[in-house]
């Protein structure tokens, strides 16, 4: 595993460069990282038993799901009488993210802590921060958490989203107008959408429109509000305005 130092270079050269500041920064309370450490922390020396399907307790799923949900998921949380791993978004991405960095291996239906589990509670917040930021952009396809079409365009445009949210004056905008944004700066993406995406959805007549709602999904709502990136704000028309955080303007530089 890279060190904070290689991961850092790493991240500079897709240029997500990380402001010496925020490695002094103390309010990081994000919600990936407090789900990953409630999941760690519920596994004792001799194993956590595993229940019907290999999924973590309804105990565990439950401290997860109910420790940081974003606004979206509070009325399922609130009318939730069953905490299911493979029904709840945030279980399912936690565990996956575990087993992706070898914090927890699988013996005889139980999930038992690693070294590499134990260096990672030992690492500063700052230092997890980086570590589970660094995994998010280089190591894990968000499309495994949930039915949308499993499309590369979309693993490319976080980049490209994460550049324009950190490098504008903050404005709340949903994901509909941050690809409208998109598609006016780089007109090419409109072609790329039109071949590489299939259209799919309620009430969806255009692809760039499935392709916004996946960027909604799997990039606002898996990725940036889960590292605590942006915040989101709810409309009447029932979707999400998003903003960039004061965590995203400390964390990395502008261009």
């Amino acid at each position: 595993m890279l060190n904070i130092e290689e991961k850092c270079k790493k991240l500079e050269e897709i240029d997500l460069k990380i402001s010496p500041e925020f490695f002094s920064y103390e309010n990081i309370n994000v919600p990936i990282i407090q789900e990953l450490l409630i999941l760690l922390n519920s596994i004792p020396r001799d194993g956590l038993q595993l229940i019907e399907d290999s999924c973590i307790p309804e105990c565990v799923v439950e401290k997860i799901v109910c420790c940081m949900p974003t606004i979206r998921e509070k009325n399922r949380v609130n009318n939730t009488i069953n905490f299911i791993e493979n029904e709840h978004m945030p279980a399912m991405r936690v565990v996956m993210f575990s087993i992706y960095l070898n914090f927890i291996i699988k013996k005889e239906n139980k999930y038992y802590l690693t070294q590499e589990a134990n260096n990672f509670v030992k690492l500063t917040i700052q230092e997890k921060f980086i570590t589970v930021f660094y995994t998010m952009i280089f190591k894990l396809n968000l499309g495994f958490l949930d039915k949308w079409q499993k499309s590369e365009l979309i693993e490319q445009s976080i980049l490209i989203i994460l550049h324009s949210i950190r490098d504008e004056d903050t404005a709340f905008r949903t994901s509909k107008k941050y690809t409208s944004l998109l598609v006016r700066k780089f007109p090419q993406l409109n072609e790329l959408i039109q071949e590489g995406i299939v259209l799919e959805g309620y009430k969806i007549n255009r692809k760039i429109d499935t392709f916004s709602k996946i960027i909604d999904t799997r990039i606002f709502h898996y990725f940036l509000l889960g590292m605590g990136l942006v915040k989101e704000q709810f409309t009447r028309g029932n979707d999400f305005k998003y903003i960039k955080s004061p965590l995203l303007e400390v964390f990395l530089e502008k261009k």
